[in-house]
């Protein structure tokens, strides 16, 4: 397990619960689909995932196959937007929001 990157595992559970959040498979959240509904859920969930762990830019570039700069763009996006309003700020807000209400670790008794 000493491949794992810091906050590897929280990021996976973030993209598993977005994935059903937003309908969309991974492949489809970190494929090179381009339609604004996509690209939205792409940057909030690479707003959530870099508000909720400690990975920095490139382990997040390396986890989703996207360059470090096109993260930053989609976190300095929506954090701006998260100031004045938009539509990438509503979708971001949702899925903290879902994120939140399940716990991300469940122990079982």
């Amino acid at each position: 397990m000493g491949d794992v990157e810091p906050g590897e595992l929280e990021a996976e559970e973030i993209i598993r619960r977005a994935s059903e959040l937003f309908l969309y498979t991974r492949e489809e959240l970190f494929g090179r689909g381009m339609t604004r509904h996509l690209v939205r859920r792409r940057q909030a969930l690479f707003y959530a995932l870099r508000e909720l762990t400690d990975m920095s830019y490139p382990c997040l570039a390396r986890l989703t196959g996207f360059d470090h700069s096109t993260i930053m763009h989609a976190v300095v996006k929506v954090r701006k937007e998260m100031e004045m309003g938009g539509v990438t700020a509503v979708v971001a807000r949702r899925l903290l929001t879902a994120l939140e209400a399940i716990p991300v670790s469940v122990e079982f008794y």
